[in-house]
């Protein structure tokens, strides 16, 4: 291969890698997880604590450390 016909290769493929290169950062943006927002805001007492109450506290105790 001449060396102009090696400089337009090498050229042509910077180009292509350049323009799959920013193809795959805009295709990975759209998969980034969202923060998700409750549609209320938890309470401790209404939400976690019968949780709690049903599966752990007869075990280990409700004051237990």
């Amino acid at each position: 291969m001449e060396p102009s016909a090696m400089r337009f290769f090498i050229q042509r493929l910077q180009v292509l890698l350049s323009i799959s290169g920013l193809l795959f950062v805009l295709s990975t943006v759209g998969l980034t997880p969202r923060n998700i927002v409750a549609a209320e805001p938890l309470s401790y007492n209404e939400h976690i604590r019968p949780i709690l109450v049903e599966n752990c506290f007869s075990c280990h105790g409700a004051d237990s450390a």
